[in-house]
């Protein structure tokens, strides 16, 4: 009996050309770009201080997200200070860069009132 092979990796392609036959004559969005020109596309990779940190921010731009009408004027974004991480001795742990490294990177929180209007979205049949 054949093993069931799963992996929590997703692999994304873009296309930059096409030798289909079928394609002939479509433009599409990254077929005039350089590879570099790509990826800037999704974020400025030159402001990225490593690999890991492009790799992690690259799955978070490919993943899923879910659009939510807000009315931004009764938003009220407060600015937190970023938790940096820290050893089992309470020092701060830090990246090859000599940066501290920060727990918070790429986090954010939310309000309970748009929480509670995400719900639904993400759990459409189910009463919360």
């Amino acid at each position: 009996m054949m093993k069931t092979k799963t992996a929590s990796l997703k692999c994304y392609f873009v296309r930059f050309e096409s030798i289909e036959t079928c394609h002939e004559g479509g433009s599409y969005v990254f077929s005039t770009k350089r590879i570099s020109e790509a990826r800037c596309q999704f974020m400025h990779v030159h402001m990225v201080s490593n690999m890991a940190k492009y790799a992690a921010r690259l799955s978070l731009i490919l993943s899923k997200t879910i659009k939510l009408q807000v009315n931004l004027a009764s938003v009220t974004i407060e600015r937190i200070e970023d938790i940096l991480r820290r050893d089992e001795n309470g020092c701060i742990i830090r990246d090859e860069d000599g940066e501290p490294c920060i727990h918070t990177d790429g986090t954010g929180f939310i309000s309970e009132d748009l929480a509670i209007c995400i719900v639904p979205k993400i759990f459409p049949k189910q009463n919360i």
